[in-house]
């Protein structure tokens, strides 16, 4: 057994004095950039090192930073379904008062077609009243229509005297 236990050790013993000697040859070569080769090899061992250990703080930065940014919109998902809520609620109203008012608007158009009735009702009643002309309200004021004359609306007692179709409209004398 003790044999056995001085070759393994010997083996080990060798392969470290191996590994030494590359090291030590290395650090007389230099590369094409003139670095020795021990420093190019250290820097690239610890350059993968340390693009390792950045993409691991990046990625748990990450999801940290994505952990908040989910609760942050779970949060503001709430307040968007609560104002959903509001706005269909209102939604409702307003569609209520529509409809309120377009059935407004049906009965003002049936009183006014009421009243339309009852004026021509009206006018024919007055005609066969004896001593009420048709040209006069029920107060006995005479109405006057009025007529178009030079782009404005006059009565035609104003226009009286100014105007003949045949001759067309007076020239001033000035």
């Amino acid at each position: 057994m003790a044999v056995v236990d001085i070759r393994r050790r010997t083996g080990y013993l060798f392969l470290a004095v191996i590994v030494g000697h590359v090291i030590l040859i290395s650090t007389q070569v230099t590369t094409k950039r003139g670095v020795p080769m021990l420093e190019a090899a250290v820097f690239g061992i610890f350059s993968e090192v340390q693009r390792g250990a950045n993409t691991v703080a990046t990625s748990v930065r990450s999801g940290w930073q994505d952990y908040f940014a989910l609760r942050q919109v779970r949060s503001e998902n709430e307040q968007l379904k609560q104002q959903l809520g509001e706005l269909r609620v209102r939604l409702q109203e307003e569609r209520g008062l529509a409809q309120q008012s377009q059935s407004l608007q049906k009965l003002l158009d049936l009183e006014d077609q009421h009243n339309a009735v009852d004026d021509g009702r009206e006018r024919h009643r007055r005609r066969r009243e004896p001593g009420v002309p048709h040209d006069h309200d029920r107060q006995g004021n005479r109405r006057r229509p009025p007529c178009r004359h030079g782009g404005h609306w006059r009565r035609r007692e104003s226009l009286a005297g100014s105007f003949s179709p045949a001759r067309g409209p007076r020239k001033s004398s000035s």
